[in-house]
């Protein structure tokens, strides 16, 4: 039901941060052969553990108009 939807709108700068953060995680977890922590992103990234994890929520709270909804 198109009534039901809510549009989340992500600035530029912050989906910039997020594909980053993935491009991040997907270049370290195979050599470390597990999840990279929070930590561990913020070092490479040069930013806080906080504001990985704030970003990592926000990229997950987002849903894409591409995604199918659930009825």
């Amino acid at each position: 039901n198109f009534e039901d939807i809510k549009i989340m709108r992500i600035p530029v700068y912050l989906r910039d941060r997020i594909r980053k953060i993935i491009k991040i995680k997907e270049a370290i977890e195979p050599i470390l052969e597990r999840e990279a922590t929070p930590h561990e992103l913020a070092e490479r990234l040069g930013i806080t553990e906080d504001q990985v994890r704030q970003i990592m929520k926000i990229s997950l709270d987002a849903v894409t108009v591409e995604e199918p909804t659930r009825s």
